[in-house]
């Protein structure tokens, strides 16, 4: 049960579990499975998004940590908060090799559940300008334009909208961008949420399935 439990999918649903037991999750938060990011050479295992940004990538015990540095300078770059949650075996590696303000987490198997330890915390810094727009599709930026009174929603390739839609303060396309992403990915979490209540998190998570929207230029 051990082994099984300490791969990706187990501690994904032992992170989601944490998440709601700590308060981290409410009802205005939407949970991201696989969530792709800008440019679309890296995805995110999990992305929690609410009053923050934050992003947890999964290293189980058949991982290897050779991707990391990679995935971590990516993601400190797109979201405002990274945490690293690592089996156990991992844990001083990655200490040793990450950023202070990057979060660590062990998953680990205590009376045969996977329980969730946080190791450092985790710091946040707000989305930059460039990261909120990215984080916007054509038609999300075509909406925030709208919304302002600077342009028809219909109006505007994606350059135009972006030149027109940095203009606003960065609290406001900080807000926007989160606002997207949530959206995109509400009926996803909601059917998640609907089985989790029913089957539990780790059966539910089957319905959690890898963000579907991968364009951030159209």
């Amino acid at each position: 049960m051990s082994r099984y439990a300490l791969r990706e999918v187990g501690i994904k649903a032992a992170l989601i579990d944490d998440l709601f037991e700590t308060g981290a999750v409410d009802d205005a938060s939407v949970i991201v499975n696989e969530m792709l990011v800008p440019g679309w050479r890296r995805r995110a295992d999990l992305v929690h998004a609410n009053g923050q940004l934050v992003a947890y990538e999964i290293k189980s015990e058949a991982d290897s940590l050779a991707r990391l540095p990679g995935q971590i300078d990516s993601f400190t770059r797109w979201f405002e908060g990274v945490a690293v949650v690592v089996a156990p075996k991992h844990v001083q590696n990655v200490l040793a090799s990450i950023e202070d303000g990057v979060g660590v987490f062990t998953a680990s198997v205590e009376e045969g559940a996977v329980s969730i330890r946080r190791v450092r915390p985790i710091r946040l810094a707000s989305l930059g300008r460039e990261a909120a727009l990215r984080h916007m599709s054509t038609a999300d930026l075509g909406r925030v334009a709208k919304s302002q009174g600077l342009t028809s929603r219909a109006c505007g390739h994606r350059q135009t909208l972006e030149v027109i839609v940095s203009e606003l303060p960065l609290a406001s396309l900080r807000i926007a961008a989160i606002e997207a992403i949530k959206r995109r990915h509400s009926r996803t979490y909601d059917r998640f949420l609907s089985a989790r209540s029913c089957v539990g998190t780790s059966i539910a998570m089957a319905s959690l399935r890898k963000s579907a929207w991968g364009s951030y230029s159209s």
